[in-house]
């Protein structure tokens, strides 16, 4: 996939996510347990704090807040608090997104696009960087496909191109292709 690729039928031949995220979007599952399954597959679940790729102190499913505080280092939570935690975050994110996007936009997205857009623009780069991206612009102006495939192109992390296998980051552009692919989904 060449980051920023347009064409419309990008993934209808082989489908880059999983086949847990596949049943749910065909169950017609809604957006906060698609978004639920695709980031426990994308982030895991760790009960002890550790340092993310940027230095920063995460835990459960890539919370780096809990309970009001910044996750600190001495941190641990049982997989019921963890659920419970990233569960209300995950809801925090899907309002965050649907607050950015315009009400006529958001309303045509399908729920598997709500949970792709919240998992790239608020889970993993940010509502700070989405807000001024040409993703949300794309997206605002009704360029779904545009704004979806703007997705692809965030693949460096701290300066290091995630392409390259040695830099350490080598699953960010799978990941932007399964957002891409949520993004995507029922246009």
């Amino acid at each position: 996939m060449i980051p920023g690729d347009k064409t419309l039928g990008r993934y209808s031949v082989r489908s880059k996510l999983s086949a847990a995220v596949l049943a749910l979007i065909a169950a017609g599952a809604g957006a906060p347990a698609i978004y639920q399954q695709f980031l426990h597959e994308k982030e895991d679940m760790r009960l002890v704090a550790y340092q993310d790729g940027k230095r920063i102190w995460t835990i459960c499913s890539g919370l780096t807040h809990i309970y009001g505080r910044a996750v600190k280092p001495d941190d641990k939570l049982t997989e019921d608090e963890c659920k419970w935690l990233d569960s209300g975050e995950q809801a925090r994110g899907l309002v965050a997104m649907r607050k950015m996007v315009k009400p006529e936009i958001w309303a045509t997205l399908s729920p598997a696009a709500k949970a792709g857009t919240a998992s790239f623009c608020i889970h993993n780069i940010g509502a700070d960087k989405c807000k001024p991206s040409t993703f949300l612009r794309k997206l605002n102006a009704g360029d779904r496909n545009g704004a979806c495939a703007e997705i692809t192109r965030w693949i460096m992390d701290s300066g290091r191109d995630c392409r390259i296998r040695s830099n350490g980051c080598a699953g960010q552009p799978v990941r932007r292709q399964q957002e891409d692919e949520l993004c995507l989904e029922g246009s």
